[in-house]
């Protein structure tokens, strides 16, 4: 159950909420003493119901006493659920922050789905194992050592025909979860490749259409179905087989005490009168009660055990190495004046002698050199594969070099600080990705310094000022309703990258999906806009438009810089 990694996140969060886990901590305390009481009582009704007086009090008082157990429970449950969701929220948050840190390499090689499953369902297990698991079980321990020292201050020998029984309950119990760990975490990773086939069929929905692939992607997500069922399978037998044990050997040992009572050798080690028999017998399923409530909830608890290894790996997985020293590069940046307007002074983007790979044995670069200055316009161009939209990503950040630098400004392009990145860069893809909301929203993204001047401006820009204006409600036309083409959704995604007027414009085959006039159009706008910014872009369409530029041709064996054409 990745002990140590729990044991470090419980610790750590008991520090930072120490009164919650205290009233946490009394509250079972108060639960485990109260649930004691009402079999004591019920046995000394039934011990006076000779006596009619002490028999009415003696009913108040086990009413009394089941109530206040009941409340003292509920209260200790409510108190376990609050203190788990804060710990969920402290796992989560903990698990974003540590999304950026990643290298790419990561997402290359885990399917967004599977990743979205640790931060939906392995974190709800690991609430589960919170919640259902060590807290409830600590307080079920607690309960069961109080009623085992209750029923040894009563009957010697049912206290050690208990002590009998529960070694080998619990050696049987912990033989079953074995058996339901290992099939919940193939379960799990069956409904990771599940939550990951799906939005992948929603996103190629057009492509398998079209060329008529359901049957295929029918089998894709089958197989990842059997493979969920077979293993769940396994579970609901353990399930269905454990807690009809635990309960059989609770009525047991009730009738092993009873016959040993009425013996004729055992009678003084068992002997009980009607009420401690009563009690007693209150007492033995209340032992077996916690156990047969974990065969309950055996499944989602060793499927948490599962979920919390995967976690575990997400957490550990190897960071940028930046990353470690991404907040001092932040502090430096700030400290020596404003990021964005150091790059007059100094080439915009320089590659000095940069070694990059996904793959660290496998470069897609080695030993690439180059600079933009400002007012330069520099086009990548090459082979598919040869690297040119991973040049664009090491300029953003995004990755950073096995060797070599890739500096903005001077300093390394992954410490640029998040607050200057949008006046910084300005980054047009291959495809526009729409966020929900109006069109407006696609170009301020919730920036409210961009204002509706700036955003008409850049629309403008881009050639698309005309056909917004003509929108019924203009800027906040819903963009899922504004009919847009996709060469006008490329255009959108150019205003986009140009609103906050950006130092370096990074355009990844901008000019696709475009007619010839259009293109022409949109060439012209970057001309205009390259006047005091770097811009680099990738293409596969030579245009007469780009004689103006300089070209960088990557071949694969090296980089060949071009005068301009």
């Amino acid at each position: 159950m990745q002990e140590p990694f729990y044991r470090d996140m419980l610790l750590a969060f008991m520090r930072r909420f120490p009164r919650a886990c205290l009233a946490t901590l009394a509250l079972i305390l108060l639960a485990s003493a109260a649930a004691l009481v009402p079999p004591l009582v019920l046995g000394r009704f039934i011990d006076a119901l000779g006596d009619g007086r002490l028999a009415v009090v003696l009913g108040f008082g086990y009413f009394a006493a089941g109530a206040l157990a009941g409340l003292f429970e509920s209260g200790q449950n409510a108190s376990i659920v609050a203190i788990g969701q804060r710990l969920m929220h402290d796992l989560r948050s903990r698990m974003a922050a540590k999304l950026p840190k990643l290298p790419a390499a990561y997402f290359t090689e885990h399917a967004s789905g599977t990743t979205a499953a640790l931060f939906l369902k392995d974190v709800d297990a690991i609430d589960v194992l919170f919640t259902d698991g060590i807290l409830s079980l600590f307080a079920n321990s607690l309960r069961i050592v109080a009623i085992l020292a209750a029923v040894f201050c009563t009957s010697h020998g049912l206290f050690f025909l208990l002590c009998i029984a529960l070694p080998v309950l619990f050696l049987f119990t912990r033989c079953v979860q074995r058996r339901v760990r290992a099939a919940q975490s193939a379960n799990r990773s069956a409904v990771a490749r599940i939550v990951a086939v799906i939005p992948e069929t929603l996103a190629s929905f057009r492509m398998i259409r079209g060329l008529g692939a359901e049957a295929w992607m029918e089998r894709r997500y089958g197989a990842a179905l059997d493979d969920g069922y077979r293993a769940m399978d396994r579970t609901n037998f353990y399930d269905s087989v454990y807690s009809p044990v635990i309960q059989s050997a609770g009525a047991a040992v009730v009738a092993v005490m009873m016959v040993l009572a009425a013996g004729e050798g055992t009678r003084v080690l068992f002997a009980l009168s009607v009420g401690d028999a009563v009690a007693m017998t209150a007492y033995v399923l209340a032992v077996f009660e916690p156990l047969a409530a974990l065969g309950m909830e055996i499944q989602t608890i060793q499927a948490a055990a599962a979920a919390l290894g995967r976690i575990r790996a997400f957490l550990d997985a190897e960071e940028l190495p930046h990353m470690r020293d991404a907040a001092s590069e932040t502090g430096k940046a700030a400290a020596e004046g404003n990021f964005v307007a150091a790059l007059d002074d100094a080439p915009c983007i320089v590659f000095r002698d940069v070694t990059f790979g996904y793959d660290a044995e496998h470069p897609v670069l080695a030993h690439l050199s180059f600079s933009v200055r400002p007012g330069e316009h520099v086009v990548l161009r090459g082979r598919t594969g040869a690297g040119k939209t991973t040049i664009l990503r090491l300029v953003t950040g995004l990755y950073v070099p096995q060797s070599g630098a890739v500096l903005v400004g001077g300093r390394p392009a992954a410490a640029v600080p998040p607050a200057d990145r949008r006046k910084l860069y300005g980054v047009a893809g291959q495809a526009f990705t729409a966020v929900p909301g109006t069109v407006r929203d696609q170009l301020a993204l919730g920036d409210e310094s961009v204002t509706d001047a700036m955003i008409w401006q850049a629309l403008s820009v881009a050639g698309l000022g005309a056909a917004v204006r003509s929108l019924p409600q203009g800027l906040a036309t819903a963009t899922a309703s504004a009919g847009f083409s996709e060469g006008e959704r490329h255009l959108l995604g150019f205003a986009r990258a140009i609103v906050c007027e950006p130092r370096i414009l990074l355009l990844d085959e901008c000019t696709s999906h475009l007619d010839s006039a259009t293109e022409a159009q949109l060439l012209a706008a970057i001309r205009r806009c390259s006047a005091g910014r770097a811009v680099l872009s990738v293409t596969h369409r030579w245009s007469a438009a780009m004689r103006q530029t300089r070209t960088i041709v990557l071949d694969g064996n090296g980089m060949i810089d071009e005068a301009k054409k």
